[in-house]
């Protein structure tokens, strides 16, 4: 009875509930940027379960609707991709090799629940006017 007791104290805190961040990627699929973003995302979530990344193409018109109302909402009249959103921390406009590192401690900071500053990145417009910030 001890050892079934134990069991499942295991299995129920392997169901405790994990908070998620959700990152949208807004990508175009003949950008080299937006391929090389995706491989450095999938290495990260292998790392990190608890980050949620949706892919929008934006070949999609749903998608394109998306991400051009985005764009409005940060005020920046060019177009360029990938386009990143950490929800309620930070927005990055395109992707480079050197974002590298800058990107993950981005990350690191969404998913703790904290807005991310950069001279780099955008404030996500939606994020909640109290929330922590790292920068």
């Amino acid at each position: 009875m001890k050892k079934l007791f134990v069991v499942l104290m295991l299995i129920l805190s392997g169901c405790a509930k994990q908070k998620v961040t959700h990152i949208d990627v807004y990508y175009l699929t003949t950008c080299g940027a937006c391929h090389a973003l995706k491989s450095e995302l999938t290495r990260y979530q292998k790392k990190h379960s608890a980050l949620y990344v949706n892919y929008y193409d934006l070949d999609d018109e749903t998608s394109l609707k998306r991400y051009t109302k985005l764009m409005k909402q940060l005020n920046v009249n060019e177009n360029k991709t990938p386009l990143i959103v950490a929800k309620g921390s930070f927005v990055k406009i395109g992707y480079r090799a050197q974002d590298r590192q800058v990107l993950g401690k981005a990350l690191a900071t969404a998913m703790k629940g904290q807005v991310f500053h950069d001279q780099r990145f955008y404030l996500d417009p939606n994020a909640k006017k109290n929330t922590k910030t790292k920068g």
